[in-house]
């Protein structure tokens, strides 16, 4: 869903309002097999067995959510050239990795909830050149994955990755 309201009706100075907001909804659902190796005799090779892996098993507990939603909305404001956008990323904790087995449920690597805000503004100098500022990740927002702990309902941070905040700042000229 995508929703991008053209607000220049409204009287000065609220008709230099902008506004996006985007939800995108997810839906999963997963099947995991549990496989056990048995030795089978191929009647082309009398004698010579060979390794099979066949299904016993079907495991349906609780992995990932069925159902979730991506947001992802900006609130911004133009007046006479000026511009700036505050936007806003959220990202549900979700499953990342699945192990082939239920053997190994420690394996399962999931991401922790995500969310950033990132600013953008931007002066028209003339109809060729403007100056712009983006800062990205203002709330210095990483990736953290982390995996369960069998039996102990607990989990551990398996993987911590941090960008920073990016700060840009130039003048452009356009053709």
């Amino acid at each position: 869903f995508d929703y991008q309201p053209n607000l220049h009706f409204l009287p000065s100075p609220f008709n230099g309002l902008l506004f996006n907001f985007n939800c995108t909804y997810r839906t999963s659902e997963y099947q995991r097999y549990n496989y056990v190796v048995k030795m089978v005799k191929v009647p082309m090779f009398p004698g010579s067995p060979i390794k099979v892996n066949k299904p016993f098993a079907v495991d349906t507990s609780y992995i990932q959510k069925d159902d979730y939603f991506n947001l992802n909305a900006s609130l911004g404001y133009n007046y006479k050239g000026f511009t700036i956008h505050l936007t806003y990323l959220y990202i549900p904790d979700n499953l990342r990795y699945l192990s082939p087995t239920r053997t190994t449920p420690t394996e399962d690597l999931y991401n922790f909830t995500y969310s950033r805000f990132d600013l953008k503004i931007k002066q028209r100098i003339n109809k060729n050149f403007e100056m712009f500022m983006d800062v990205d990740n203002l709330t210095d927002s990483g990736d953290q994955y982390y995996r369960n702990v069998a039996g102990a309902g607990d989990y551990y941070i398996d993987n911590d990755q941090r960008y920073g905040r990016n700060f840009h700042l130039g003048i452009r000229y356009r053709l």
